[in-house]
């Protein structure tokens, strides 16, 4: 059975306090927060540990088939719901179960993005885009459930309405091994920017800072939207919401 929570019907971020360790998970709690958020989407949550949920969230195009084409195996049929399946059909959800095994070896939420590219944001920031989440695996993470309408009107929708497997022992192992060049890329990528400044003179970057000019600086744009971003994760984690999490 899956533990739910209320979600905001324009973002996708739990609206209770400790909505990931207090998940809903009886009849009588989930038709009351029927009634308290009628126009609330609904948001399926997973927590570390053998038994529980956690789901691979697919972001960007070609990631399914690089993940066989370097393990050499299918993702396995399980449930799986996809988020925006007029616009970004790749855009998925895959639910599996956790093993004694992949508690062992996967211990925390990741965010995977592609350190090729950059891309703008909503807010007209530089980044890179994101190929893929990992949810469930630490203190808590959810994905959006079918059913639930984004504020673009695309509503999630079931793909393969089967029963959720237990994630393969193959997978976790190719997770464990992207995120640790995923990690190393990073490093690297911090590294050649304080490199990068570091050799800069002291009036050359001073000027450059005063006109604004990003490069200039040990922390980019990129970095301080991340870490701003982890942190209004973990405040709305505590119920911190609206003008206050602002």
């Amino acid at each position: 059975e899956f533990r739910i929570t209320p979600v905001h019907p324009l973002e996708k971020r739990g609206i209770l306090y400790n909505w990931n360790r207090n998940p809903t998970t009886t009849l009588s709690e989930v038709l009351q927060q029927a009634k308290d958020f009628p126009y609330h989407n609904v948001g399926i949550v997973g927590r570390r540990g053998i038994g529980n949920h956690c789901f691979l969230d697919i972001d960007a195009n070609g990631v399914v088939e690089r993940i066989e084409q370097e393990t050499g195996q299918k993702i396995p049929l399980t449930y799986t719901v996809c988020s925006r399946p007029q616009s970004a059909p790749w855009k998925r959800h895959f639910y599996f179960t956790q093993t004694s095994y992949s508690v062992s070896r996967l211990k925390k939420e990741a965010n995977r993005k592609d350190t090729t590219k950059q891309v703008l944001s909503d807010n007209g920031i530089l980044m890179h885009p994101t190929e893929y989440d990992l949810k469930g695996v630490g203190g808590g993470g959810l994905v959006v459930a079918a059913g639930s309408v984004r504020k673009d009107g695309e509503i999630y929708t079931v793909l393969n309405d089967v029963p959720v497997m237990e994630i393969p022992t193959w997978l976790v192992d190719w997770l464990v091994e992207d995120l640790a060049r995923y990690r190393s890329a990073c490093a690297k990528e911090r590294y050649e920017r304080a490199m990068k400044v570091t050799a800069m003179p002291e009036e050359v970057r001073t000027a450059r800072q005063e006109q604004g000019d990003e490069s200039a600086y040990d922390i980019s744009e990129c970095d301080i939207y991340e870490f701003l971003n982890w942190r209004a994760f973990q405040f709305a984690a505590m119920g911190t919401v609206g003008k206050t999490l602002e």
